[in-house]
């Protein structure tokens, strides 16, 4: 799934190509093709967006788009479903959807990690500082994952799972 702009041209049948937006006013009348589904969970609940999509000329591209229920904005979304894999409006939604949490994570590792603190011009520095920034993140993603998994203690004294005991005086 990529998201693409407006004046992204598909073609949409025989020798017709036409932007994202053209597709959406020309296919897209009245409400009885939207639906309205949830794309997941985000900072303030349930996304609720009423979605629609439109098929190409290759039967594994479509175009999936997210109208905003207020505003009525309009976002594109150009699919790709690989060969053996079911087509469907849900699935679709679903994929969508997971843009939110990586969207999250960029947005942590940038504020956390320093991922948009580089100040180099060199395509070189700016690989070496990004690769370092992933992978520290990536060592405090597993860390806690790890940590999260080990048992608390039972007693307030008690050593953790991975502690040694004290040593003993004698």
């Amino acid at each position: 799934m990529l998201r693409v702009p407006s004046n992204f041209h598909l073609t949409v049948a025989r020798a017709v190509k036409l932007s994202c937006k053209q597709a959406a006013a020309r296919f897209l009348t009245g409400d009885r093709r939207w639906e309205i589904r949830s794309a997941g969970k985000g900072s303030k609940g349930e996304r609720w967006y009423a979605w629609a999509w439109i098929a190409t000329t290759c039967a594994r591209h479509c175009l999936l788009i997210r109208r905003h229920r207020v505003t009525g904005e309009l976002a594109f979304h150009y699919c790709h479903v690989p060969k053996g894999q079911p087509l469907s409006l849900s699935q679709l939604i679903r994929a969508a959807g997971l843009r939110w949490p990586a969207e999250e994570n960029f947005q942590f590792s940038k504020g956390c990690f320093g991922l948009g603190q580089s100040q180099v011009r060199l395509y070189t520095a700016i690989a070496r500082h990004t690769v370092l920034v992933m992978a520290a993140l990536a060592i405090c993603a597993i860390t806690a994952r790890c940590c999260a998994a080990a048992p608390a203690p039972s007693r307030v004294h008690q050593p953790g799972p991975t502690s040694h005991p004290p040593p003993t005086s004698g």
